[in-house]
């Protein structure tokens, strides 16, 4: 597998759970405006990484494949992916 790819997959799944528990945090508060604005701001950024996220794993799943994985390990891959 691409240490490239799942490096940068690796990164974007961080981020991407990193980001949702911030907006889980404060989806229960009466929120100022400026808070407001953040969260869609987050909110956002969250969309544009997801779908960085599934383009990444593209060539991952490419890899599994022409490598003749087992698989159990691509199904690794495909429920690391339903995490997100």
């Amino acid at each position: 597998m691409s240490r490239g790819a799942k490096a940068t997959r690796a990164g974007l799944k961080g981020y991407l759970t990193r980001t949702m528990d911030k907006i889980k945090q404060y989806k229960n508060l009466s929120v100022a405006a400026e808070l407001d604005n953040d969260l869609a701001t987050d909110t956002e950024l969250l969309k544009q990484r997801y779908q960085k996220f599934i383009k990444a794993n593209d060539p991952v799943r490419w890899t599994l494949q022409s490598t003749n994985a087992t698989e159990e390990k691509i199904e690794q891959d495909y429920s690391a992916v339903a995490e997100v």
